[in-house]
């Protein structure tokens, strides 16, 4: 895991926290149709980690009290499907 500090427009500060945990799965089969032609079918999954991100808005506050912050998280993750269609010579 790691923690990066930077700070974004109409932001007081931001913590940036990366899970890097790269996952690739996957699994296919392909069919012989006749002498020359097959058929493909293929699916991967991939994972790509999970960022959170905390923002802390600029918006005017009133002395005393902390500013509006969020927290944001994205996770990069994806289903891939290939189907093909083979000519042999």
């Amino acid at each position: 895991m790691k923690r990066h500090r930077r700070n974004l427009p109409l932001s007081r500060e931001t913590d940036k926290i990366v899970t890097c945990r790269n996952v690739f799965r996957g699994v296919g089969a392909e069919w012989l149709l006749d002498q020359h032609w097959s058929v493909k079918i293929e699916y991967q999954f991939v994972n790509l980690g999970t960022e959170t991100v905390r923002i802390a808005a600029l918006a005017a506050f009133t002395p005393g009290t902390s500013p509006l912050s969020f927290n944001a998280a994205f996770r990069d993750q994806f289903n891939v499907v290939r189907i093909g269609l083979n000519y042999r010579f």
